[in-house]
């Protein structure tokens, strides 16, 4: 299954990963991280206004996905994997 994850405001959320490929039985975390600068002044609006200033948001987020073929999702993870080994190996060297 391969999914994207999208966002109305993206400077405003990071969303690590936004884009994968889930295998058969397996499973994946998303994270999504509002944005230290936002996150301070949702705060500011809510000690000001309470929960419906958080009530009165528009962010939205939408996930899609795609049955793929099994080829093409082994392709995808191994490349994943050799990447994330070179990273490591990488970071090892230094």
């Amino acid at each position: 299954l391969a999914f994207k994850v999208k966002t109305t405001q993206p400077r405003r959320y990071l969303v690590r990963p936004n884009q994968g490929i889930v295998a058969p039985g397996s499973s994946e975390t998303v994270n999504i991280l509002l944005v230290e600068k936002d996150k301070q002044m949702l705060l500011q609006s809510f000690d000001r206004l309470g929960q419906s200033a958080l009530d009165h948001s528009k962010d939205k987020f939408l996930v899609q996905s795609s049955i793929v073929d099994e080829t093409f999702a082994k392709n995808h993870l191994d490349k994943k994997a050799k990447l994330s080994e070179e990273s490591v190996a990488g970071s090892a060297a230094e």
